[in-house]
């Protein structure tokens, strides 16, 4: 699946392909509202 986070503005501020396991580390994004774009086929997409 990939997955990616976009700051308020829409500037995409990480993306990483992730597995069953996979941990992403936020600790040091300053506070704020992210969006979330998780895509698992190459057809579908959920942003939340």
């Amino acid at each position: 699946m990939q997955f990616q986070i976009f700051n308020a503005l829409g500037i995409l501020v990480k993306e990483v392909t992730i597995y069953l396991t996979t941990q992403i580390d936020i600790s040091n994004f300053a506070n704020g509202v992210y969006f979330i774009s998780v895509k698992n086929q190459p057809n579908q997409m959920w942003v939340s």
